[in-house]
This record gives C-alpha cells, structure tokens and sequence, in this order.
C-alpha cells in the first residue's frame, strides 16, 4: 500500500550565528554564517511496506526453523546431476549399491537457536509442478516422502552438519527412470523453538550431497554442488533455484497501516522525500536526522534483534513502481551507518541520513529519487520484524526530518 502525503511546509526550531573570517582574512571576509534548525513534520511524498526480497533463490542464507505458531520456515537444495558411475580397479562401471550418503551443510552459527536436541529431517521435493509453487513442495514434506535425517544435541550443532540419507533412496535416484536427480526438502523439529540458519550457495557456501559407491576405500567418495536444470526457459531463475527459502508459517509480515522492516517473508521500507529544494540545493546542510517512531513488536524470544540497514535508492525519477525502486540501492553502510534495533522495544529511533541529502544535490532533483530504504542485515533469513508509525499515523507519531544547515556562503577576495 503507498501513503501519500503532501509537502506543506517547515517548523524552524532556532538559529545560531558563527563568526568567521579571523583564521584567513584575505581570503575569507568578515562576515556572520547563521547555523539553522528545522524540523520538518510533512516532508515525505511515498512511505510504503513493499515485500518480495530477496527474489526466491538469491537468498545468502536458508534458515530453518520451528518457533511455535509464529514461525515454520524450510529450505530446498536441488542436486540435478548426479554421477552414475563410478570406477575401481581401473574399470568403469555403473552404480549398483551405495555403502553411505550425506548431505554436508555449512551453518552460519550465529543463527542457530536451540534449547533442546534438535532433528533435522529430510524429504525428497521433486515435482514436475512449477518450480516456484510454494505449496506443491510444502505438500511432499510428508512421511512417505521423508529420505534421511539425523538428532542432534545442541552441543553437536556447530558450523558444519553432516545429515545422512537413506542410501536405498538415493541409488533408486541413480539407477531408476529419469531424470536422475536428488532435491530435498530441509525441515528441524524440537520439543521447544530451534532454528538453524544454513550458509546458501549465493552466500559462498559449498554445501554438498556426497554418496560413496563401494566399501572400498581405494575407491573415491562422490560429491555433488547444488544445481538446477529447470525451467528451461529461464537460466537465471534456474541458476538461483539451486537452493531457496521455503515458509511454511509465518506472522511477522502483518505491517498493514504500519512501515515494516524485516521478517519472513522479508520486508523493506521505502521513504520518498519531498524536501523544500532551498534546503537540499541551495544550502550546506550539516546534519540530518530521520526521526521514526517504532512500534513493540512481539517475537518468540524477546532479546531478538536486527541491524537495519538505510540505502540511498539509485533508480531514476521516471521509474513510478515502489517494488522495483526498492531493489536498486548503493551498498549498505555507504553514505549511512546503520542501526540496531530491538523489535519488541518502542520509542522513538534516529538515522543520520546528511549522506542521503549531500548525494542528493550532487546528483540534482532531476536525475535520481530522492528516496531510502531501509532493510534488514538478515534479510530472508530472520523471523523478526521491526515496525514503524507511517505518515497515515497521529501527527505525534508520524516521521520527522531534524535538519541543521547554512545557506551558502560566498567566498573569495573583495
């Protein structure tokens, strides 16, 4: 939903005279610079919720979870080519029997929540539905379905799992009809909330699907990288669907009224400003302060928290669609640091944005939007999500821009 508002004005809070011109008098003259305040209380054109991020399958993590009600998130891994022979002794030979099988994940530790031991269990996903349906690979995590999975203690659960499959299952995939390939499904149970967060392949990861064809040990184990053949129509897609994020449950997208930032599936929040051009063109500004007023919200462990990031859109002033202006942004921590935030704390938050603004005028009013973004340092792959009182909220609560600039000052020898 977009929230428009109009531009109606200032509130100058004060202004402050600063003498200069002692430090170089030929060439600075005397002369008075006037440091000035203002708040401005109506100066955004959009502020909208917009979702869809990370597109499926870009996602630098995969987290896997169970949280409850609140939250059940799975991951898919796609091993669409498999090795049917093997050799021993200097003879080829096809795969008849399979002495063991594993799928070997990397986990970003600093993801992991558990309590208690957790199973992390595995289901073969494969469907001829369309690849991105969502609820045609929800419904083949059933137990007919499941091909291997493992109990581990918390202890146990460090930065790489080794989760073996049922080896009977997958030779079936070797040496059955076509097409020979493995896609699992990832899902973690618990007697109480656990989730891990698995490294994806976008995130530089090498998770692996290893089978070994024979007890011998001359003979060696063969190993197998994520990767997709479908849908042949689309190679970026098929690149990106060599794993992905799969939620089943989740209730950390309900922004509604509100301005959203993280979850599942993720949020982003974007602001378009409206700011008088005498401020942002025709003066120095010094500081600039992004006043928003956060909303508790609750979330299964109260000390959960998220670092947000405010980017600098980079999409052109003739671009109209929110969701795509969204995706086109400078780096994270380029011209603004960012912020740490509880979710389920309220009050008032600042974000120094003075980059967003100078950028702004380098660049003048007709080139670029005057807009940011503002996303989570984990986004698609953390349940927490921060809200945010909208421009639509009561005048207290809505957002706020402190500014402190000088107009121009004229330089040079009189």
């Amino acid at each position: 939903m977009l929230l428009l508002t109009g531009v109606v004005g200032t509130l100058v809070a004060c202004s402050e005279e600063l003498d200069g011109g002692a430090g170089c008098p030929s060439l600075c003259p005397e002369q008075n610079i006037v440091s000035n305040d203002t708040l401005l209380e109506t100066f955004i054109a959009i502020d909208s919720t917009v979702s869809g991020y990370p597109a499926i399958g870009s996602e630098s993590f995969l987290l896997v979870a169970t949280r409850g009600d609140t939250l059940d998130a799975r991951a898919v891994m796609r091993f669409d080519t498999l090795t049917q022979r093997f050799t021993r002794g200097g003879v080829d030979s096809a795969i008849y029997v399979l002495d063991s099988s594993a799928v070997l994940l990397q986990l970003d530790t600093t993801g992991t929540k558990a309590t208690q031991p957790v199973t992390v269990e595995l289901y073969d996903v494969d469907t001829v539905a369309v690849d991105t349906s969502t609820a045609a690979v929800l419904a083949l995590f059933r137990p007919d379905r499941l091909i291997g999975g493992k109990t581990f203690a918390v202890t146990e659960i460090k930065d790489t799992l080794r989760v073996p499959l049922q080896k009977d299952k997958v030779l079936a995939k070797l040496t059955g009809e076509a097409p020979h390939r493995l896609r699992i499904g990832f899902r973690v149970q618990s007697s109480a909330s656990a989730q891990i967060r698995i490294i994806s392949d976008d995130g530089g990861a090498s998770n692996q699907l290893v089978y070994d064809p024979s007890p011998d040990t001359l003979v060696r184990t063969l190993t197998h990288s994520p990767a997709s053949s479908t849908p042949d129509d689309n190679p970026v897609i098929r690149v990106d669907l060599a794993d992905y994020q799969v939620v089943a449950r989740s209730t950390g997208t309900s922004a509604g009224s509100l301005l959203g930032v993280g979850g599942l599936p993720a949020q982003r929040t974007f602001l378009r400003f409206e700011v008088p051009r005498r401020l942002v063109d025709s003066s120095t500004i010094v500081r600039a302060t992004l006043l928003l007023t956060q909303v508790p919200n609750a979330t299964v462990d109260g000390a959960d928290s998220l670092t947000l990031y405010p980017q600098v859109v980079r999409a052109a002033v003739e671009l109209t669609d929110v969701g795509r202006s969204a995706g086109i942004l400078n780096p994270p921590n380029f011209e603004i640091d960012s912020v740490r935030v509880v979710p389920a704390s309220g009050g008032q938050r600042a974000f120094e944005i003075v980059g967003a603004l100078r950028d702004w005028k380098a660049f003048g009013p007709t080139t670029l939007q005057r807009a940011i973004v503002l996303r989570s340092s984990t986004e698609g792959a953390s349940a927490p999500s921060v809200l945010f009182y909208s421009s639509e909220a009561a005048p207290e609560l809505r957002p706020k821009l402190r500014l402190t600039y000088v107009n121009q000052v004229q330089f040079g020898i009189p």
